[in-house]
């Protein structure tokens, strides 16, 4: 499956990735149904990018690529929200927003 990048009037899970602009990235997402039927999304690209899914929690990690510039991942799932951010080629970010 594939993210939906445009805002969806039934999403509820919405992730931004930010920071310096042009910093490359690799994602990797794991978003659960209330039903708890379980999809995963691979992602590889540069920021700004910001994806939108319907579920019930999500997981996911965040690689950096680029040797220079700065990540800065918003998760909100609702009401709740996860920030965090990282620099450096090789960094890792691991998150979880119920």
């Amino acid at each position: 499956m594939t993210a939906d990048h445009t805002p969806r009037p039934d999403a509820n899970i919405y992730i931004q990735i930010s920071g310096d602009e042009g910093t490359r990235f690799a994602a990797e997402w794991v978003i659960t149904s209330a039903d708890g039927v379980v999809n995963r999304f691979e992602h590889e690209g540069s920021i700004p990018v910001t994806y939108a899914y319907m579920g019930e929690a999500i997981s996911g990690t965040v690689t950096q690529l680029s040797e220079g510039g700065r990540l800065l991942v918003e998760i909100r799932n609702n009401g709740n929200r996860s920030l965090s951010s990282t620099q450096g080629k090789g960094s890792v970010l691991k998150t979880t927003v119920n």
